[in-house]
């Protein structure tokens, strides 16, 4: 291969924006690569020749030749915080590249990010050395990359709470729900709940008005104020006619 046109991506298949495009002298990074510390994962590099129309093909190093991927911080440049060298040509056709083994866990990239705010990044300086047999002709590419910091590293489990609301299962009981048979004329209906034996007022209840007949004037009910341990208000939109009947369920509420 003559590394005069290439194209290379990272950890994705060989379509769309390479990481580099490697063009005669001129090394273009259409890609960002973020790493989180602490990752060992496989690398894999797809190396492809750019041809003169534009379209790609699959690429190989000279017979005996290598690749170095290692990178220092931009900001202490005499720190090497790793480098992967061992890689292996795998795959056939479209799918052919260069599988590695990519170890973020040093103690030199530890050491960097331990003053490092979650979130924040720093940045290296990486290097891609493609390498002919005995290491006398080489190609080195060059790109910035992030490095994250491990959410978890060092952090305690969170700690399991109590939700402050009833579990679902008891939220709607039979024992919550009764019936009221409408005194006639009554418009403001004022429910006895000491039955129910509530230890806290209850947040609300489910009213369904039920009319004697399919005849019968069309009426509203509405809760009024806060319901109490003892008793519940519900307002109707008109006096009602005899025969009618209020169902009610009561959504619990938390104790103080």
């Amino acid at each position: 291969m003559s590394l005069t046109n290439v194209a290379i991506w990272l950890n994705t298949r060989a379509s769309g924006n390479p990481l580099l495009n490697v063009n005669g002298s001129s090394v273009q990074e259409r890609g960002t690569l973020n790493l989180v510390s602490g990752d060992h994962m496989p690398l894999e590099l797809y190396l492809r020749e750019i041809e003169s129309d534009g379209t790609l093909s699959v690429s190989d190093l000279p017979v005996g030749g290598s690749i170095v991927f290692a990178a220092r911080l931009i900001s202490d440049p005499s720190i090497k915080v790793f480098q992967a060298s061992s890689f292996v040509l795998t795959g056939e056709d479209a799918d052919q590249h260069y599988l590695g083994d990519l170890n973020l866990n040093t103690d030199e990239l530890n050491d960097a990010l331990e003053d490092v705010a979650l979130g924040a990044v720093i940045k290296l300086r990486c290097d891609i050395e493609l390498r002919n047999n005995g290491n006398t002709r080489r190609r080195t590419l060059q790109f910035d990359a992030n490095v994250y910091k491990q959410v978890y590293l060092g952090a305690e489990l969170p700690t399991p709470a109590t939700p402050p609301y009833p579990e679902p299962g008891v939220l709607l009981t039979s024992d919550l729900s009764g019936v009221y048979v409408i005194p006639e004329t009554d418009q403001l209906l004022t429910l006895d709940l000491t039955p129910h034996a509530l230890s806290a007022a209850p947040a609300g209840a489910l009213l369904t008005l039920r009319a004697p007949d399919a005849y019968a004037p069309l009426l509203f009910c509405q809760q009024v104020g806060a319901a109490t341990t003892s008793e519940l208000v519900v307002a109707l939109s008109a006096p009602a006619p005899e025969g009618y009947h209020l169902n009610y369920t009561l959504i619990p509420g938390v104790a103080p």
